[in-house]
């Protein structure tokens, strides 16, 4: 085999070799993204970034973002090699951010985004009792009268002594009116034995 031989086998070999690695390393790739693929935050970002390795045609751009809520809307838009996704605010949970972008060479690039945003805790329950006490104390404030009666104790009850229980005066008649008969009773009695004994002595005579 002579040189000319050689060499040409050896750039096939090169080819082979070395041009399906030249290809793949000329094609886009992500290769930074804010937040970070499973970042935990603590507010929900006003957007996404994507930074991949190629600029990225923008009229190939597509994009969608699930939500806690479910999925949503979204725009995107691209500087070179930068894309910034718009991410609408569904409070906190997992957001998933799905891509498919194309180069400048012509090759697409998919993938999926995800990350959690944490919410604080709310404050309306513990922040609910002071505004009560604060209401009730400025309704003091405006009516001090009513207030000064609210807060004054009860007046014991004193029982009436001529007042009577109830049937009481109608068991006091009763009483008065048998007083009454048995006291009629008796001298009608008496009449009656008186009667009897003048009657007696007539008929002795």
């Amino acid at each position: 085999m002579g040189p000319a031989a050689l060499l040409a086998v050896l750039a096939a070999l090169c080819v082979v070799v070395y041009g399906p690695v030249s290809l793949a390393q000329a094609h886009a790739q992500l290769i930074a993204s804010d937040p970070a693929d499973g970042a935990r935050v603590t507010a929900v970002p006003a957007a996404v970034t994507l930074t991949f390795s190629d600029p990225i045609a923008a009229q190939f751009v597509r994009v969608q973002v699930a939500t806690p809520a479910g999925a949503a809307p979204a725009g995107a838009s691209t500087a070179g090699p930068r894309v910034t996704i718009t991410l609408p605010d569904r409070g906190p949970g997992a957001y998933t951010v799905t891509y498919r972008v194309v180069s400048a060479d012509g090759h697409p690039v998919s993938g999926t985004l995800a990350f959690t945003v944490s919410g604080a805790p709310t404050a309306s329950v513990s922040a609910a009792a002071p505004a009560s006490a604060t209401a009730s104390a400025s309704a003091a404030a405006a009516d001090p009268a009513t207030s000064a009666a609210s807060a004054a104790p009860a007046q014991p009850v004193t029982p009436d002594p001529l007042a009577t229980p109830d049937g009481a005066g109608s068991r006091s008649t009763a009483v008065l009116l048998g007083a009454v008969v048995a006291a009629g009773a008796a001298v009608l009695g008496v009449r009656l034995l008186v009667q009897t004994a003048a009657r007696r002595r007539r008929e002795q005579r």
